[in-house]
């Protein structure tokens, strides 16, 4: 039930997904503008935003440059081995936008690589990201859907009432600005009062530790207006893949829909442990502070309920993405 208007015939393509703390890329079969097949789906942890609030002067360093670099050629010789693309395209989210040098090393990465990498707007993020989600709801359940993207360094909440008659210019959006690593920093710096270049773990930490960065993330989400369009009836679906927030409660307490207790119910849960007890989950140093940012959103824009919809970032978004392809 989403159009895009290229090619008939079917394609390979290859579609990176370059997020503030992973690499992802899925190669896919797509014809007539539907997604056929899933040849390749893979992502690498990168903690590019972790890096930048390190850095002096909030850049990249060269290290992480080649790292990305790396991966990136470590997953297309892996992808290739599934199926060869005839095209590849990159789009890069939050990270890249604020940092001072990220336009440079997307620029870098595109030219080693040979196709065209996007540093994309946080709107375009938002939308393939609801075109992700769209994927894995009815097509009636379309005029009430909520896409909720949530990565290091920003989330999108998106909804396209009109999808897919309308596109992009009808969406409503949530610009959020802050992401899991963003999140991470503000809990280890201004609430457990640690230097975040020695740590970057907010393990163990105390349910008050816990409440107090609740408290913060919903005096930074205090300057959005809310919007009217997130009501009792949205059916919002929030979508990542290995180590998003979303799937963190889905290991931690089994639930693919949940609600804002059972997240805290997880917090309380483990509070006080350490990285040693948390070593089954993805990105554990980070364990607090997704769930934390998860239930603060869901406070404040009054989401009742969350659907997980596992996806490789907004990658089958990418596909459906018209222009991306030109």
């Amino acid at each position: 039930f989403v159009s895009a208007s290229f090619s008939c015939m079917a394609r390979v393509l290859g579609a990176f997904d370059m997020g503030s703390g992973a690499v992802k890329l899925t190669i896919a079969r797509v014809m007539g503008g539907m997604v056929e097949r899933i040849e390749y789906s893979k992502q690498k942890s990168v903690l590019v935003a972790h890096a930048v609030k390190k850095s002096a002067d909030r850049s990249i360093p060269d290290s992480v440059a080649a790292t990305l670099g790396d991966t990136m050629k470590e997953l297309m010789e892996e992808g290739e081995k599934c199926a060869k693309p005839t095209d590849y395209r990159g789009a890069a989210t939050a990270v890249y936008r604020e940092s001072v040098n990220g336009e440079k090393i997307i620029e870098s990465l595109s030219q080693r690589f040979q196709f065209p990498i996007t540093i994309i707007s946080q709107e375009l993020e938002g939308y393939l990201g609801f075109l992700t989600a769209a994927q894995g709801v009815e097509p009636s359940e379309i005029s009430s859907l909520v896409s909720w993207d949530t990565g290091g360094a920003s989330f999108q909440l998106a909804a396209v009432p009109g999808h897919p008659k309308e596109s992009i210019e009808g969406m409503k959006l949530i610009e959020g600005p802050l992401g899991s690593s963003k999140v991470t920093s503000l809990m280890i710096e201004s609430v457990q009062m640690k230097n975040f270049n020695v740590t970057q773990t907010a393990n163990p930490a105390s349910l008050e530790e816990c409440k107090q960065t609740l408290n913060k993330i919903k005096e930074v989400l205090s300057n959005i207006e809310k919007p009217p369009w997130i009501t009792e009836e949205s059916k919002v679906v929030g979508i990542g893949g290995h180590s998003c927030a979303f799937r963190l409660v889905k290991l931690a307490n089994g639930l693919d829909i949940f609600s804002e207790s059972d997240i805290w119910s997880c917090i309380e849960k483990y509070q006080h442990a350490s990285d040693e007890d948390l070593t089954e989950y993805p990105e554990h140093e980070m364990f607090f502070p997704k769930l934390l940012l998860l239930t603060g959103v869901m406070q404040y824009f009054g989401i009742k309920q969350v659907k997980y919809l596992p996806s490789n970032g907004s990658t089958t978004g990418m596909f459906l993405y018209d222009p991306l392809w030109k």
